[in-house]
């Protein structure tokens, strides 16, 4: 999957699903900007600092919100998407994970593509 792009990250922190408290950076303006709510006022390296952090969340936490079954040449497979308003992706087991997509309708028509 490709890095998430600030609009994402703002998604994902805007999301009820994310409910979560945000101090643990180093960086004590990103802990204020962020627990303030204050997501337009962080600098671009301010995101490139977080970015980690708030991928592996979203990925770890993101909640299923779309399940198809996936045929191939040893068998069905399981396809999910995942995600929250504004930030989506994509995995099948032994494909790995595809996105970020910007609605679930985008990230289901590309599974299609990614998965058959």
């Amino acid at each position: 999957m490709k890095n998430l792009e600030h609009k994402h990250i703002i998604a994902v922190l805007r999301s009820k699903a994310f409910n979560f408290s945000i101090d643990h950076f180093d960086n004590e303006d990103i802990n204020h900007k962020m627990n303030h709510k204050q997501w337009n006022k962080i600098t671009d390296r301010e995101f490139d600092e977080i970015h980690d952090g708030i991928y592996d969340f979203f990925i770890e936490s993101a909640p299923v919100v779309y399940e198809r079954v996936g045929r191939g040449d040893f068998g069905s497979f399981p396809i999910r998407i995942s995600g929250v308003r504004g930030a989506y992706f994509s995995w099948a087991p032994e494909f790995g994970y595809e996105g970020p997509f910007d609605t679930k309708a985008e990230a289901i028509q590309k599974s299609y593509y990614y998965y058959g």
